[in-house]
């Protein structure tokens, strides 16, 4: 039962974390509560439903950063490549808050009650969330990104080396 409540709220999290995190970033006032955006937030929380393990996996991060590029797309109205450079950002900045919230965590909880806790899952799914929306509410953050996003829509070569990046 707990892993069922930690799949659903964690990553319901993680995904309105998401949603917030790009609607700073790309400087949209999108509404999170209509049919339509809840059910883009769903298609991203379906692969971490079905996929979910104790451990983290590399079919889990495709599949979520898939679901999410479509999704998001989809709800900011927005083209593939600025859907993929953003979703990119987004899966950039929560795996840094990640990462570096797992270097303190080891001193309070093991990497097995951080991930089937459900109380600890949770609010570690909610710290990195608000850190990282958090971070995109920055001016200055956004600013850069907004610079990036335009310099590779105006420079072709430029656009080319990044998606070819991403798509490693």
């Amino acid at each position: 039962m707990s892993l069922i409540i930690i799949k659903i709220v964690g990553s319901l999290i993680m995904a309105i974390s998401g949603f917030f995190m790009l609607r700073n970033l790309i400087g949209n006032d999108e509404k999170i509560l209509n049919f339509y955006n809840l059910m883009s937030i769903i298609l991203i929380v379906i692969p971490i439903f079905i996929l979910y393990e104790k451990k983290y996996s590399l079919l889990l991060t495709v599949c979520i950063y898939l679901a999410a590029i479509f999704a998001y797309k989809r709800i900011f109205k927005m083209t593939l490549e600025k859907s993929i450079l953003s979703t990119s950002a987004f899966m950039i900045f929560t795996g840094l808050i990640d990462a570096l919230l797992s270097t303190i965590e080891p001193y309070f909880f093991s990497y097995e009650q951080v991930r089937l806790i459900p109380e600890i899952s949770i609010l570690n799914n909610i710290l990195i969330g608000t850190l990282a929306i958090l971070i995109t509410d920055i001016k200055y953050v956004q600013l850069k990104f907004r610079e990036f996003c335009n310099k590779v829509d105006t420079d072709e070569s430029l656009s080319k080396i990044i998606f070819v990046i991403l798509s490693v």
